[in-house]
């Protein structure tokens, strides 16, 4: 299991029994299962990301206050490599450049318009145990029912 958040990478191991259970079930419902335990263990660093997020006081011709903080959640693939939830802001196709999901890059490491905000590192410092906690969990639920 991989979290990433922005260049930061966590690796989990110690889940091998987990790992072990999955490998007796129809590759569809693994997917599945990782999936659903990955947006749950993102939810912890979503919500402290939102909290630590700064919001703009004065909107802008481009930006309205709560835009970055609004835009956080949370991107998730599932590969051969494994599976990746990338939390952060988000940018849809055909965004401009003064979208979230742009600017929030240089909120969060600064830029010559302004000096470094960090939010989402200081978000998943303070949530990466709670993540850790909620993907086994949950995927240890999926376990059991896909046994029934």
């Amino acid at each position: 299991m991989h979290f990433s958040l922005m260049d930061v990478k966590t690796e989990v191991q110690g889940l091998r029994e987990l790992e072990d259970a999955l490998s007796e079930f129809a590759p569809r419902l693994v997917k599945k299962a990782f999936k659903q335990a990955m947006n749950a263990a993102a939810i912890p660093q979503i919500t402290a990301a939102k909290e630590k997020a700064p919001v703009l006081k004065e909107p802008t011709k481009h930006r309205q206050g709560g835009e970055l903080r609004d835009s956080i959640g949370v991107n998730i693939t599932v590969g051969k490599r494994g599976v990746r939830a990338r939390v952060g802001p988000t940018r849809s196709k055909g965004e401009s450049n003064q979208s979230p999901g742009t600017y929030g890059l240089m909120v969060e490491f600064g830029s010559i318009h302004g000096p470094a905000q960090p939010y989402l590192r200081p978000a998943f410092d303070q949530t990466k145990n709670d993540s850790v906690t909620q993907f086994a969990a949950v995927l240890r639920a999926a376990i059991e029912t896909m046994k029934r």
